[in-house]
């Protein structure tokens, strides 16, 4: 864990590599006391590699009928969510009602680790979600133990979009070169 574990905002200065996908220079991640640290990394994270045009950190929906704030949202022009991403531990029931109040929104659950991934798709079945709606991402549990142990309240991120064939992700992470695969999945 961080020495930085107690702050509650990080900030993340980001250079893309790629000019073209207009990645904003700053990243406010926020922590809830409930959450730890891991879920700063997932959300940055997911930030960058689903990047696109009014992607946000969670984000307020305009639909009093979805009780939950996602970790990383996109919504259209009549603020319906059309992308949405759940990070770190979440309750598959939860995920259920997701999908069902978000229909036409492309919904990812994104893990720490890669060894729960082959079980996500039966814990999705079980609890009744509907299959063809969630995509899974998993990335190696020692990356993201090494990203959370460098982890400041303010940091540096040189970002090279990752690459989904095969799934890949290079990055300077405060002067720590990070080259990784991870694993993508869908229930």
């Amino acid at each position: 864990m961080s020495e930085y574990s107690s702050h509650h905002k990080f900030s993340f200065k980001i250079e893309c590599q790629d000019s073209r996908l207009v990645v904003p220079e700053r990243l406010i991640v926020g922590r809830h006391d409930d959450e730890a640290v891991v879920h700063v990394i997932l959300k940055a994270l997911s930030f960058l590699i689903f990047f696109r045009e009014r992607l946000q950190m969670g984000g307020h929906l305009h639909n009093e009928n979805i009780p939950f704030i996602p970790d990383v949202l996109q919504l259209d022009y009549d603020g319906r969510p059309t992308f949405w991403a759940e990070c770190g531990p979440s309750d598959p029931a939860r995920l259920k009602k997701i999908v069902a109040k978000a229909p036409d929104a492309e919904i990812w659950w994104v893990r720490e680790t890669t060894e729960e991934m082959p079980q996500m798709p039966a814990r999705l079945k079980k609890a009744g979600v509907r299959a063809g709606r969630i995509r899974m991402l998993g990335f190696p549990e020692d990356m993201i133990t090494g990203l959370c142990q460098s982890l400041r309240a303010k940091n540096e991120i040189f970002w090279m979009p990752a690459a989904f064939d095969p799934p890949s992700l290079q990055f300077d992470f405060n002067n720590e070169w990070i080259e990784a695969p991870f694993e993508i999945g869908e229930y």
